[in-house]
């Protein structure tokens, strides 16, 4: 048998690995795909998961992210990427940890040693967030159905469709894309709005043909 372990394998031991890791925590581990990273990440918990959707993972203005930190920094639980070329890192934590109030800006510092902007959630940041991450979550899972596929042809017509109409419904996307299968175009629209082409308004109401988008170069 050969000695090179399987992705299954390796993907099963460091779940195990985090599990054990949380000790006597009783909290919920999550195994999440990411479509920005194209990778499956750990997530320590829900308002981890909470965290990962709204401020990592849809947030049009990260580019990409890991969660932890390289080299490995036990008050970093995520690093951010921006758009504008700086990066930030992020630190899920109690009223309790968080530095003194001279030292805190808009709950965010300036590490100077790095010159990286840390920002701080609280679990009353990340609360009222987490229906809208629910409903982001099934975005996600839409795009994770694609995942290693370009999808070529369905995405050059989707998002062809799209940039020309500029703003709609989702349902006038899939009116116009006869040729696909519906679940192949919802994929490729939930790949588009995590990519950051387009923005879903998922604020009021899950993701459904009549969720409104718009292009974002038109925003």
């Amino acid at each position: 048998m050969s000695g090179k372990r399987t992705l299954a394998t390796r993907q099963r031991n460091r779940v195990f690995e985090a599990y054990r890791s949380r000790g006597r925590a009783n909290r919920n581990l999550w195994l999440v795909y990411s479509i920005k990273t194209d990778r499956d990440w750990i997530l320590q918990s829900d308002l981890h998961l909470v965290h990962w959707i709204s401020f990592l993972e849809v947030d049009p203005n990260v580019v990409t992210f890991e969660i932890g930190s390289d080299p490995p920094d036990p008050g970093v639980d995520a690093v951010a990427r921006m758009k504008d070329g700086s990066s930030e890192k992020h630190r899920i934590t109690s009223m309790i940890d968080l530095p003194a109030t001279d030292e805190l800006l808009s709950t965010s510092t300036i590490d100077s040693k790095r010159t990286q902007q840390i920002r701080y959630f609280q679990e009353g940041d990340l609360r009222p967030l987490s229906l809208e991450a629910m409903r982001w979550l099934k975005v996600v899972c839409y795009g994770a159905t694609i995942r290693g596929e370009r999808q070529h042809q369905a995405t050059t017509s989707v998002l062809g469709t799209m940039m020309t109409s500029g703003a709609g419904k989702i349902r006038d996307v899939l009116d116009y894309s006869p040729n696909f299968d519906i679940q192949i175009i919802y994929a490729v629209i939930a790949r588009a709005a995590i990519k950051g082409d387009i923005s879903l308004d998922l604020s009021r109401e899950g993701f459904t043909t009549e969720t409104n988008w718009i292009w974002r170069a038109r925003l």
